[in-house]
């Protein structure tokens, strides 16, 4: 489930995470706050999910240096 960060659809996410395998946690690097975020959004996962769960950490917008918020 993409829910692009929108704060309308964290209460749904519990609902697909149920029969996930696997997930892509994806932030924005040219905004802090969408970083700071990723911890929230790990724990509703964690809590919703087996333990096993692929998880992958990805940094979008990488190609946007001058305007790179979160460094490497």
């Amino acid at each position: 489930m993409d829910t692009a960060g929108q704060e309308r659809f964290k209460s749904m996410a519990p609902i697909f995470f149920k029969s996930a395998v696997g997930a892509l946690l994806v932030f924005d690097v040219t905004d802090q706050e969408s970083f700071e975020d990723l911890p929230d959004w790990l724990e509703k996962l964690r809590e919703n999910t087996d333990k096993g769960i692929t998880t992958i950490l990805i940094g979008n917008k990488s190609d946007l240096t001058d305007k790179r918020k979160v460094d490497q």
